[in-house]
């Protein structure tokens, strides 16, 4: 890539053939770690595109100078927090009823088997996560409730829930595992 300075000036001079390639190569840099903190593809993109129009309007006012610091470092950093404002956005708007798992119980594909998975499933969280999932699904806690009494470690609702979700992601893989596994032997048995 162009040093610094002709980064800037092709941005300044509105370059499509610099932006673009700043662009691709954002992407390639940030887009597995996003990824892989839970973004699916479009959140990706906007975070990634969020970045480089915040550079871009950056450079344009003159907030942005050269000031040795590699373009695509600066770049990387704006990407990565707007995906963490796109997670916490995701996570927020994923609320799980108090009630589901009893309604789980109640209905006719959540076996006795399934519920067992779950509650072994529980036991291969984190320590934290199981805890946040007890108090809220079991225990009944509300978020206010669980920040005011510190019951957890977490200080704020936003921080809960975002946790909460992470551990109900986890908690779903483990027991998507488990019944795969289920299967395969019932199968394999036939």
């Amino acid at each position: 890539m162009s040093s610094n300075k002709e980064i800037l000036k092709g941005v300044i001079d509105g370059d499509s053939q610099i932006i673009s390639r700043l662009l691709k190569q954002l992407m390639y840099s940030v887009g597995n770690s996003l990824k892989n903190s839970g973004l699916n593809e479009e959140d990706i993109e906007e975070a990634v595109m969020d970045a480089m129009v915040i550079f871009i309007k950056k450079v344009k006012s003159g907030v942005f100078k050269d000031q040795g610091i590699p373009v695509m470092s600066y770049l990387t950093k704006v990407a990565r927090y707007r995906g963490q404002y796109y997670y916490r956005k995701k996570a927020a708007n994923l609320e799980f009823p108090s009630d589901a798992i009893d309604k789980w119980k109640k209905e006719e594909e959540f076996t006795p088997e399934t519920w067992d998975l779950v509650k072994r499933g529980l036991e291969e969280l984190p320590a934290s996560q199981r805890r946040l999932l007890e108090l809220t699904y079991i225990e009944g806690y509300r978020d206010k409730e669980i920040i005011e009494a510190g019951l957890s470690e977490y200080s704020t609702i936003s921080s809960l829930k975002s946790q909460r979700y992470k551990a109900l992601r986890n908690l779903s893989k483990i027991v998507q595992r488990a019944t795969k596994g289920i299967r395969e032997n019932v199968r394999d048995k036939k």
